[in-house]
């Protein structure tokens, strides 16, 4: 499995995958899902075309310091995205 993190174009699929999984999603899990969309912090992990998960680094306690696109080697529709956190 060639497992690749990119950011979530399908929210769709993001909260089906969330609903399924009720013990870790309830209601107000799934509205904070919804805003992260919107700020464009959710990143899902693809194998191939598949979605087989997804994380919000946000939440995790990451901010964003840095986006750099074009990343070489990557194409100009798939930006590098660097997080940080302060331990």
């Amino acid at each position: 499995m060639n497992i690749q993190i990119n950011k979530i174009l399908d929210h769709e699929n993001a909260l089906g995958i969330a609903r399924k999984n009720t013990h870790f999603f309830n209601s107000n899990g799934l509205k904070m899902m919804e805003e992260d969309f919107k700020t464009g912090f959710l990143f899902g992990a693809y194998d191939k075309q598949n979605m087989v998960g997804f994380i919000c680094y946000k939440k995790l306690g990451f901010i964003p310091l840095e986006t750099i696109s074009p990343y070489k080697d990557w194409g100009k529709d798939n930006p590098c995205q660097i997080f940080v956190k302060i331990l």
